[in-house]
């Protein structure tokens, strides 16, 4: 179970994109409007994991595929004794990933974007294209980070996994704690100690060695590789000149 939690954050990235691009809503669109994707997004991946696991321990009994690769697939094929059914599935999946990396890959190119543009990192990825208006030289930079990471292989899907999991809650945690610091309202103040709370604890279950489901080595020589290319980001933007004012906006 303790395992289980500790992956959670990696998982539950996608459901807060829509803030990530909320720039780019249009401009009479009402920011109170912005919870409702989220929600909804939340909403739909619970059903539908839901649903899943219920249709696929329904259709044949899920002690006897527990070790099974690609159970769900499997499950239908030995339950309706049509292979069809099985390669149904895997094609679905294969659209699914699809859309993961696409969404994924749209809202950390806004990511990326923003960091420039704030003087974070180098200046450079805040550049946006003078006709098209998208953040080009971040899509571009994230495209090319994504090519990269393609020659790895499968070996580093479990690091990557791991360590996006506790740098994701790593950034719960820093979110909750700026905002106890600006907002002022004691109810939505003890919401974010909560949530800050419960983000140090998904942290400490990764870091701490006594934890089982902690980094081995692998993790964290991939979270030093990633530390280090966040610093390398870091004094660039340092060196790239003087960080991104509202006011330098032209309206």
């Amino acid at each position: 179970m303790v395992k289980v939690i500790q992956i959670v954050p990696y998982f539950m990235t996608g459901f807060e994109s829509v803030p990530k691009c909320a720039e780019e809503a249009a401009a009479d669109f009402d920011p109170s409007h912005f919870m409702r994707p989220v929600l909804l997004a939340l909403g739909v991946g619970t059903a539908f994991y839901i649903f899943v696991i219920a249709v696929v321990g329904y259709v044949w009994p899920w002690p006897s595929r527990i070790r099974q690769d690609f159970a769900t697939a499997v499950a239908f094929e030995l339950a309706f004794r049509a292979p069809w059914i099985a390669n149904f599935i895997m094609a679905a999946a294969i659209v699914s990933l699809i859309k993961i990396f696409n969404g994924n890959f749209v809202v950390s190119s806004r990511v990326l974007f923003a960091l420039g543009r704030q003087g974070l990192v180098a200046p450079g990825l805040g550049t946006v294209h003078p006709r098209n208006r998208t953040p080009t030289v971040a899509v571009l930079g994230m495209g090319a980070a994504s090519a990269a990471a393609m020659f790895f292989g499968p070996s580093i899907l479990v690091p990557v996994s791991e360590v996006g999991s506790m740098a994701s809650a790593l950034g719960w945690f820093a979110a909750c704690a700026a905002y106890c610091q600006i907002e002022r309202r004691p109810a939505r103040r003890s919401v974010a100690l909560i949530g800050g709370t419960v983000a140090l604890a998904l942290v400490l279950m990764k870091v701490l060695p006594w934890v089982p489901g902690h980094f081995t080595r692998d993790e964290a020589i991939a979270l030093g590789v990633w530390a280090l290319l966040g610093a390398t980001m870091w004094l660039s933007g340092r060196r790239g000149g003087k960080p991104y004012s509202l006011a330098n906006v032209s309206q």
